[in-house]
């Protein structure tokens, strides 16, 4: 990596990691911290190419900050990229362990400064509905027929509003609070005190909570008024109104 610094966005999907990586970017002096990484993973390239892309995909004519947003729960699988061999004799937890660390340790090591940004979103039934809508929704779009809800079938076409299923949208919280609970477990391991945002910060007060990112990262000269938010279809609502009574009525509540 020709960058001397690093700017990595460690994340759990679906609590607003995409639209923070766009306001990073729209900064221009930090490139901009997408998922280079899944870009490339699958790729028929040499593994100099992917290395090569990758390293564009993270950077930007004139900064010497190389960005890149990574989730926790693929973290293993970079590790993996960046070399396949791993120790023998590891169980699984303790291989898992191994590779987060080796994931972690490509930053610390292969830079003169690593800014480490989490993002946490408070209403985790907000992030367990988000990560069923997606999971759901592309099952649908795929089959475009009958689907399984429960224990029914239910007559589905495109265009049909997709049923909500409080059960499965319960179902998607424990590996969400695993995952947030991985990535406090690794930093600490690193002894690392990242920048700290919640979602709310990130919707509601653009473009100042940036100078949080900023400042660790070594631009606190900047103006971070520069940035234009290029995201700006958030959740819906009533959409989420609606599944909140649902979850609500689910849990007799």
């Amino acid at each position: 990596m020709p960058q001397k610094n690093a700017l990595l966005i460690l994340g759990v999907q679906r609590t607003g990691t995409a639209l923070l990586a766009k306001d990073i970017g729209s900064l221009g002096f930090l490139s901009t911290p997408g998922e280079h990484f899944l870009k490339i993973e699958s790729g028929k390239l040499s593994a100099q190419d992917r290395n090569a892309r990758f390293a564009a995909l993270g950077t930007r004519p004139g900064s010497s900050v190389f960005a890149v947003t990574l989730m926790i729960n693929y973290l293993h699988r970079f590790a993996k990229w960046l070399d396949p061999k791993v120790p023998e004799g590891l169980n699984d937890l303790a291989l898992q362990l191994w590779l987060e660390d080796r994931a972690l340790r490509f930053f610390l090591d292969g830079f003169d400064t690593t800014t480490v940004v989490t993002l946490h979103r408070a209403a985790l039934w907000e992030v367990a509905y988000s990560t069923w809508r997606v999971s759901v929704t592309n099952q649908y779009h795929a089959v475009g027929a009958d689907i399984r809800h429960g224990d029914r079938t239910v007559k589905w076409r495109p265009g049909d509003a997709i049923p909500l299923d409080p059960a499965a949208i319960l179902l998607c919280l424990t590996p969400i609070i695993r995952n947030y609970r991985k990535i406090d477990a690794l930093l600490a391991r690193h002894n690392i005190n990242p920048v700290r945002l919640s979602y709310d910060e990130v919707v509601d007060q653009f473009p100042a909570y940036l100078r949080r990112v900023m400042e660790p990262a070594g631009h606190s000269e900047k103006d971070e008024t520069i940035a234009r938010r290029q995201m700006t279809k958030l959740v819906d609502p009533d959409e989420l109104d609606r599944a909140r009574r649902a979850m609500t009525a689910y849990l007799g509540l």
